[in-house]
């Protein structure tokens, strides 16, 4: 298994060095890791050791956060790494030192990931030292855990997820697993299921950071300068849009403009022809369209708007009276708790296999799947005929998950 997971991985990596030279994100990751054994040396040689975070993208960067804000706040004596795999996250670290400022990170040093190769990761863990090891979600590599097991170090695996009946799980995952000291679960069924799988008692229910990390968001969130811009006016936020989303949208979004509905489209990718696509749309409506980037500075109360910018959509979502969450059109369905803090509905389309808590929302009534176009028109009218009153059970659901990153943080310090 090991021999068949490091030629795989040798090929793989080996194909997008290739592909480096057509994908622009791919050829960021490369970049970024250049240079990294110096920066690592340069933070942390003949220092006290770290804890070591890591996280995939920019997703697993927003779970981590409250449980590195509460770590921090414990254990103020504690170096941390952050480690990122995807640009994305490292355009995510930015924007968060942006908003705090470096005296308020949680983190001491946040960089790219090493490879999971022997040789790379012998160099790394020599110079780093890991007193622990937490990762998020499902960022799982073997070489890295064979070797912080062969170094004694405590691994840690937080706030995972796992759908029921995942093939991935038993075929891919399930030895790797089996390297952890401690599984911390967002949900009993995911327990259940590794529990059994992996025939241990590790393995535990504790919660998902990232309700923590939205509420956080939504406390912080200085009061934008352009919410006036949208007072009295119905809003219809598509949040993290792809291309098969906005084609299950259209018929929904005519509708919502001829009842005088304003519409602000936000695609997941933010470059390239998608995002003019959306605009050129809009404006084959006959109504104002304005891209973000220029509105913001000359912001009116009347043009529909396209973003074209990484960071405003959790804010954007101050504003709304409905939305979509994108992704679940296409494959799985991106965040939908910052849209739901704010206790509005919420539409999804039919791929959410890979977030429990559109389960909970559905039960709430605070969230509603759409099969297709058709049906996503129709349960956004339920929604809106039903007028209910969700603010108090989203309450509810938010402060009861307010305790978890504190429960995380405190079950690894036990393990230092």
């Amino acid at each position: 298994m090991n021999f068949l997971y490091h030629l795989l991985y040798t090929t793989t990596l080996g194909a997008a060095a290739g592909c480096a030279l057509f994908s622009s994100h791919i050829r960021e990751g490369f970049k970024g890791r250049w240079g990294l054994r110096k920066r690592l040396g340069d933070a942390f040689s003949g220092k006290a050791s770290p804890v070591w975070f890591h996280v995939a993208s920019s997703g697993e960067f927003e779970q981590a956060l409250p449980i590195l804000d509460a770590f921090k706040a414990r254990r103020p004596d504690v170096p941390l790494f952050l480690s990122y795999f995807s640009p994305s996250a490292k355009k995510a670290v930015a924007l968060e030192k942006k908003r705090r400022g470096d005296a308020s990170l949680p983190w001491d040093f946040a960089d790219y990931s090493p490879w999971d190769s022997h040789s790379y990761l012998a160099t790394y863990l020599k110079i780093l030292k890991p007193r622990a090891y937490v990762s998020l979600y499902r960022e799982i590599w073997p070489n890295l855990l064979t070797a912080l097991t062969r170094h004694k170090v405590p691994r840690l695996l937080f706030a995972t997820h796992f759908p029921e009946n995942n093939w991935k799980l038993r075929w891919f995952y399930t030895q790797s697993l089996k390297s952890f000291d401690f599984i911390g679960t967002v949900d009993d069924t995911t327990t259940a299921q590794l529990t059994l799988l992996l025939d241990s008692q590790f393995v535990h229910t504790v919660g998902d950071s990232r309700v923590a990390r939205v509420v956080q968001r939504k406390e912080k969130a200085p009061a934008a300068p352009w919410r006036s811009f949208f007072e009295s006016q119905k809003v219809f936020v598509g949040g993290s849009l792809w291309p098969e989303d906005f084609t299950a949208a259209k018929p929904l979004l005519r509708e919502l403009l001829s009842k005088g509905w304003r519409l602000i489209l936000v695609p997941h990718q933010t470059e390239g022809s998608f995002t003019q696509g959306l605009l050129t749309w809009l404006q084959s409506q006959k109504i104002p369209a304005r891209l973000w980037s220029h509105w913001r500075f000359e912001p009116d109360d009347r043009s529909h708007l396209v973003v074209n910018e990484i960071g405003p959509l959790a804010e954007l979502y101050q504003v709304a009276s409905m939305a979509l969450v994108g992704g679940s059109f296409k494959s799985k369905v991106h965040n939908v708790l910052e849209p739901a803090v704010y206790g509005f509905p919420i539409l999804t389309g039919p791929h959410t296999h890979n977030a429990d808590e559109v389960r909970i929302l559905e039960q709430i009534g605070v969230l509603s799947r759409a099969l297709d176009a058709q049906d996503l028109v129709r349960k956004a009218n339920e929604q809106l005929t039903l007028g209910v009153d969700r603010k108090e059970s989203v309450r509810n659901y938010f402060n009861e998950a307010a305790q978890v990153p504190e429960t995380y943080a405190a079950i690894l310090e036990k393990f230092l």
